[in-house]
């Protein structure tokens, strides 16, 4: 019997409820190599949208876990990516210096003149001008496109709220509805397989989330493991948020064998 690190080839890892998470940062330390030396592939995935794919890179290596620029998949890149496929260059953005500065290098003017799009992201600086502003331009059939969907993020001083409150203000007051890049949406996804060496890979979603990293990998048809101190399964064996295996500990994966994953085709 073989165990669950064995088994899959590419490991899709959330970076924020995870690799960042304190206890369990110790364990990925020592996993993560382990998942290189045997030949796999890894992808780190974010929604945490204030910080650049640069930037996470650097705040990686500065924890001591060793990983490429191209492993991790990010706001800013899918975000980039996305209006590169809508062909939208001219966007007003409610975001950091950081995001900013991406769109800059990537020719995507932010102005406030005749924008394509209006971008809600995040920053603790985000002022009821700007969004008063947004919500205007939204008014007058500019699309409104958040970087992800989440309420709040943690943080050593508690919850800080991000996107999706600011997403939703402007939601209530246009009466337009935003789409929304991060996770669970199957775009972002897909942008991180798409980054894959190659296509006929054994995938599984690692994440803390079951209504982002959970239901987005079964919305691809991806098996997925929560990793949580509490989680109460949901009633229907087939709703997408349940896991296919979940653990408490990032270093159970050297334990857990394949035959555990719960089938959740059957009822």
């Amino acid at each position: 019997m073989r165990n669950v690190l064995d088994f899959f080839d590419t490991f899709l890892i959330s970076l924020d409820g995870i690799i960042y998470n304190k206890i369990l940062q110790r364990q990925a330390r020592k996993i993560i190599p382990q998942i290189r030396k045997a030949g796999k592939t890894l992808r780190l995935l974010s929604n945490n949208p204030r910080y650049s794919r640069k930037s996470m890179h650097s705040k990686l290596q500065n924890l001591g876990i060793e990983t490429t620029l191209e492993e991790i998949i990010s706001p800013d890149l899918i975000l980039k990516i996305f209006l590169k496929l809508q062909k939208l260059d001219k966007i007003y953005l409610l975001g950091s210096q950081e995001l900013k500065r991406e769109l800059f290098e990537a020719n995507i003017k932010i102005t406030q003149q005749m924008p394509q799009a209006v971008v809600a992201g995040f920053d603790e600086k985000i002022s009821f001008k700007e969004i008063k502003k947004a919500a205007n331009l939204i008014k007058r059939g500019v699309p409104l496109i958040a970087t992800n969907p989440e309420y709040q993020f943690g943080s050593a001083e508690g919850v800080i709220p991000t996107t999706g409150i600011i997403a939703e203000v402007l939601e209530k007051i246009t009466s337009f509805r935003a789409i929304y890049l991060g996770k669970p949406n199957p775009f972002f996804f897909l942008v991180a397989l798409e980054s894959l060496p190659s296509k006929n890979l054994r995938c599984v979603v690692i994440g803390d989330n079951p209504q982002t990293d959970i239901i987005g990998a079964h919305w691809m048809g991806i098996p997925a493991i929560l990793v949580a101190q509490r989680f109460r399964h949901f009633s229907s064996r087939r709703d997408p948020r349940n896991p296919e295996l979940w653990i408490k500990s990032f270093k159970e994966l050297e334990k857990k064998r394949v035959e555990e994953l719960t089938r959740r085709d059957k009822a």
